[in-house]
């Protein structure tokens, strides 16, 4: 029972920062398209990542949302949040003194080193969430995978 709770409240804090911030950065695009090109990154690169990462978030939102796409919606979520992990982590290594974080909403005022904290929380509890689900498939009872594994054995 409070492993179900945790895997839940895991699923609406996902939701919430994805959408929080890619909602944050489509209201405010002006704003996140100044932020992404300053990054020390080739500005080509920037382009296509300034439309490129709130369209993912909103996808990753949307087959979380969808029973039947959520185990993919959660997976591109840990992608994502691996991504933005690995580029704070370059950031604070290189030592960039870019100010300026392309994120959106709150998360824009956070320091690199608190950034870098929030950023591997999100990306443990998204692999967790990811992990929980798969292992949630595979109990009777729960998900396609083992319904379809019972309707071949009937046959």
């Amino acid at each position: 029972m409070r492993k179900k709770l945790f895997f839940e409240t895991s699923i609406v804090v996902l939701l919430f920062v994805l959408t929080y911030t890619a909602s944050s950065k489509w209201l405010n695009f002006s704003h996140f398209n100044r932020a992404m090109r300053s990054q020390p990154i080739p500005e080509p690169v920037a382009e296509v990542l300034t439309y490129l990462i709130p369209l993912a978030e909103i996808i990753a939102v949307i087959a979380i949302l969808l029973p039947a796409l959520r185990q993919k919606g959660l997976l591109l979520t840990a992608v994502l949040m691996t991504a933005f992990t690995g580029y704070v982590f370059y950031i604070k290594m290189a030592g960039f003194d870019s100010n300026t974080c392309p994120c959106g909403g709150l998360f824009s005022s956070l320091s690199w080193n608190q950034h870098l904290i929030v950023n591997l929380l999100l990306t443990i509890l998204s692999y967790w969430t990811l992990y929980i689900n798969i292992v949630q498939q595979r109990i009777p009872g729960h998900g396609k995978r083992r319904n379809a594994d019972a309707s071949h054995q009937t046959k």
